[in-house]
């Protein structure tokens, strides 16, 4: 196996586990508060990680501390919009759909700090206004809470992902996403304890996707993901991993018989599309190379 091919298969699966987290997350949150939830899932994530990763944090130094931190802060900030989301939403393929959006915002977002977007983000941008439209249209354009906080956690993670994609050059892999996770587990911990009473009187069920939560869904996630991304190109990468919203709405359908409205399916499909035409630009660019190298043959 090819190493892009090794890369593609590998980040197809960490959207698979993303998908999965979807699921765990709406069962856990049926029990458990939402921010005690997060606390638990992150901390230990994030402490699992550390003790694989604990060298890599001896180069960091003292002013690399505020833009570790504000990243982390932004990621806290989107988790826990979209985890109290999640107790709001009826429909979670609509809201894994509507949170896919980030990926298109991510460039237009960029354009306010001088980087200069693909020709096709504009192209893009008018098809999500149609996709939101249906989606809007089947509810006679009222808005639910859980859409509402999706589209929030949206914009919050398109700045996480400029801000964190100008680190990665700085700092490894390994250190941000562990900080992120333990930061994120910390400040839920903190809110947890002021607003909300604990409780520990779950299921063994409960408890047991906890776990696969933390081992699954976030340790062998980002792992994965983080792998993948070594040997995948920035091209193929960037659309595979906008396939997370199409599994959530294969599963939902064959697994818990959740199912779209036809205007549903159809604004679905159109931010699917708008998205993937709107990361799309460098494999464009590959094809064009390889007609040209054809022709010249």
């Amino acid at each position: 196996m090819s190493n892009a091919l090794k890369g593609d298969v590998l980040i197809i699966i960490s959207t698979l586990l993303a998908c999965l987290g979807w699921f765990f997350s709406k069962e856990v949150l049926s029990s458990m508060s939402p921010l005690q939830f997060i606390s638990l899932r992150f901390t230990c994530a994030g402490l699992i990680l550390l003790l694989f990763c604990w060298r890599a944090f001896s180069v960091i130094k003292r002013q690399d501390i505020v833009p570790i931190l504000t990243s982390s802060l932004f990621f806290t900030t989107g988790v826990t919009i979209w985890v109290f989301g999640m107790t709001y939403v009826t429909n979670m393929s609509v809201g894994a759909f509507i949170l896919n959006i980030s990926f298109l915002l991510v460039p237009v977002i960029a354009v306010f700090f001088g980087e200069r977007p693909s020709k096709l983000l504009w192209v893009s941008l008018p098809i999500v206004l149609l996709g939101l439209g249906c989606l809007f249209l089947e509810n006679e354009f009222k808005i639910g809470f859980g859409e509402f906080l999706f589209m929030i956690a949206a914009v919050v993670f398109a700045l996480f992902f400029i801000l964190n994609g100008r680190l990665s050059k700085q700092y490894a892999t390994s250190v941000l996403v562990t900080s992120q996770m333990l930061i994120t587990g910390f400040c839920a911990l903190v809110a947890s304890l002021f607003i909300e009473t604990w409780s520990f009187d779950h299921a063994p069920s409960i408890w047991s996707i906890v776990v696969a939560s933390i081992l699954i869904t976030s340790c062998l996630r980002f792992s994965i993901q983080t792998w993948g991304q070594s040997f995948a190109s920035a091209g193929h990468a960037s659309v595979l991993m906008t396939l997370e919203p199409v599994w959530v709405a294969i599963f939902s359908l064959l697994f818990f018989s959740q199912s779209m409205s036809p205007l549903q399916t159809i604004g679905c499909a159109l931010l699917f599309f708008a998205v993937v035409l709107s990361r799309s630009e460098p494999l464009w660019k590959k094809l064009r190379r390889s007609k040209v190298v054809v022709q010249t043959s």
